[in-house]
């Protein structure tokens, strides 16, 4: 790891694999942290993550932000994966979601894949699990990246928001893809709503820009499983020259879902979502097919 820090930024540049370095750079003190990841070039670069970064801790990196297990008070972090993958192992037997932005924090992430992360509901408290993906409260702007193969199980009493990204904050993805992310029932417990396979946002803004949501699924409880891509709550969504595509859900919404929100999509096309592109249709200003 090398890299050069004063009392407000800091650049660290990592080689390919170097996981200790990358949470070492995460939990920097620094308010601007830039990271670049794969410095020697290595082709299919992984950096993989047997357990979260701290016991207790529910992501596999510190999150971004103000942090009290690290003690960091971050404004803004930068990654530039070069082509990377941050990856959950598959052997891991420890639950959990792979980046995560506070309140007040900004993340921009260029040419990075998240794939792997598994993460589910406790059966202990009534609280909503997060994506295995991402999770953000503060801004995330992802360029040219991919969060696919992330899995959230919900219940019991618990509901399930988001399998890729679950965004409370302010949400912008560009020339990125969402694919392959699903919400699963837990094996025990009651029933409760699963929303939003490949991004799940309460209250927040999500714009998606030249991008791809697809074959992102909701298959938990058949009468509770709402917005297959996208589900969004109150809020703002936007879309613009994407594709919503092969995405399924098992009550509504296979493509987005749309609850008291403001839903727009232009020169957007939709194709092969199940049981439907948009629910409720009206709710979602330019979805066809």
């Amino acid at each position: 790891m090398a890299g050069m820090a004063s009392s407000r930024s800091e650049t660290v540049d990592l080689a390919c694999g170097d996981v200790a370095g990358l949470v070492q750079a995460l939990a920097s003190p620094a308010e601007r942290v830039t990271v670049n990841l794969n410095s020697d070039h290595v082709a299919g670069c992984t950096y993989t993550f047997a357990a979260p970064y701290a016991p207790g801790a529910a992501q596999a990196l510190p999150p971004v932000g103000p942090n009290e297990i690290t003690g960091t008070t971050q404004v803004r972090v930068t990654i530039n994966g070069n082509g990377s993958t941050l990856a959950r192992s598959s052997s891991s037997t420890d639950p959990f979601s792979l980046l995560a932005t506070n309140p007040g924090a900004v993340l921009d992430a260029q040419d990075l894949t998240l794939t792997g992360g598994d993460v589910f509901a406790s059966a202990s408290a009534q609280q909503t699990a997060g994506a295995g993906g991402l999770n953000n409260g503060g801004v995330a702007t992802l360029r040219r990246c991919t969060v696919s193969g992330n899995v959230l199980s919900a219940g019991p009493r618990n509901p399930g928001s988001g399998g890729g990204i679950d965004n409370g904050g302010t949400l912008t993805l560009i020339d990125s893809t969402v694919s392959g992310n699903r919400i699963s029932a837990s094996t025990f417990g009651p029933p409760v709503d699963a929303d939003g396979g490949g991004i799940y946002s309460a209250g927040g803004s999500v714009t998606v820009i030249d991008s791809t949501i697809s074959d992102n699924s909701v298959s938990a409880y058949p009468t509770m499983a709402f917005g297959g891509g996208i589900d969004v709550t109150q809020g703002t969504l936007l879309l613009r020259g994407s594709t919503v595509t092969g995405n399924s859900a098992l009550a509504d919404g296979g493509g987005i879902e749309a609850s008291i929100a403001a839903a727009v999509a232009v020169s957007t096309r939709f194709s092969g979502n199940t049981p439907d592109n948009c629910g409720p249709r009206h709710l979602v200003v330019g979805c066809h097919g």
